[in-house]
């Protein structure tokens, strides 16, 4: 099936009850998207249920502060927007979805999948995908926008030599529609639990590559 194939967006899992669906075959970015969404819905005072946009392409992908993330035909490209009213649930979202990720990939991927600080999943420190996690409003209004992106297929660019995927990475890679369910769902699951921060941070722990004493470094936005 060719990724320009208009019959492919019926192919697309459907998110879990009561979600909207959202499928692109080319978009900028799910993320700026479903950011408008979320803005829409509060500017409106909308009651906004949760909502899953997928793409086959994103022409202007973004990863953290602003950086492209190059992001052609053959990757998984998702974005989950939904209503997060808890506050240890907002400031744990980054820990959790990666954690469910990587948790997922690694049944797939071989020697297993890692967390690289902050929003990489990884691969023997190549690159397998990345997570972007994003707000609109704040306290009982606060809606996450939760995006990610997975290299399924091999791309030949040389902006992604340090990268690598799933078919490069699985002796036996599920289909890419079948893996978009899986993580689609891994997260979507995840997300509305009731978190426990403590626990969050310990599975968190055990994904990441990094050693223990080893020196790292991070920027604070006010």
């Amino acid at each position: 099936m060719a990724f320009d194939d208009p019959s492919w967006h019926l192919g697309v899992p459907a998110p879990p009850e009561a979600w909207n669906r959202i499928v692109f075959s080319r978009v900028g970015s799910t993320n700026t998207v479903g950011k408008q969404i979320a803005r829409d819905s509060l500017h409106e005072e909308l009651t906004l249920l949760p909502t899953m946009i997928a793409a086959v392409e994103q022409f202007a992908g973004r990863g953290r502060q602003g950086r492209e993330w190059i992001s052609p035909a053959g990757g998984i490209y998702v974005t989950l927007v939904l209503p997060v009213s808890d506050p240890d649930s907002q400031a744990a979202l980054p820990l959790t979805v990666a954690t469910a990720l990587c948790s997922e990939l690694d049944r797939i991927v071989e020697p297993g999948c890692g967390l690289e600080w902050p929003n990489d999943l990884v691969v023997e420190s190549r690159k397998l995908g990345g997570i972007l996690i994003e707000g609109v409003g704040r306290g009982s209004s606060f809606i996450a926008i939760i995006g990610f992106g997975i290299n399924y297929y091999p791309s030949g660019s040389a902006v992604l030599a340090r990268s690598t995927s799933i078919v490069e990475s699985a002796t036996d890679p599920p289909s890419l529609r079948d893996l978009m369910h899986r993580l689609i769902d891994s997260v979507a699951q995840t997300v509305v639990q009731e978190i426990d921060r403590e626990r969050v941070v310990e599975q968190y722990a055990a994904w990441s590559v990094h050693e223990i004493g080893e020196v790292m470094s991070c920027r604070t936005l006010t």
